[in-house]
């Protein structure tokens, strides 16, 4: 399909950029994981971050065959995703996110 997927963490701010897009998101935590999606022409279509009072880290990227975005990573207690949380109190969780079709 020719997309990339970028991911990673940030302290302070993130800005992702492309001609006429400018992204920003602030982090909540000590660090919070992103993930960001250039089409082929390289224009920036979404950013998501996956924010975590105690820090949250993106680990990894993949997609499968069918087009499905997972990704990796770790969380330290509660992490907000796009429409639910997910708390752990015992220090640092692993988690893997299923994101859905590309």
């Amino acid at each position: 399909r020719g997309y990339v997927l970028h991911g990673g963490d940030f302290t302070g701010f993130l800005r992702a950029y492309s001609p006429g897009t400018l992204e920003e998101r602030e982090a909540t935590g000590a660090s919070d994981a992103y993930l960001t999606r250039w089409t082929p022409s390289g224009e920036l279509e979404w950013v998501k971050r996956f924010a975590s009072d105690g820090g949250s880290l993106c680990k990894g990227v993949a997609v499968n065959a069918t087009g499905q975005i997972f990704v990796t990573g770790n969380f330290s207690g509660s992490l907000a995703l796009e429409s639910r949380s997910l708390e752990y109190e015992g220090g640092l969780a692993k988690i893997l996110l299923w994101l859905g079709e590309d």
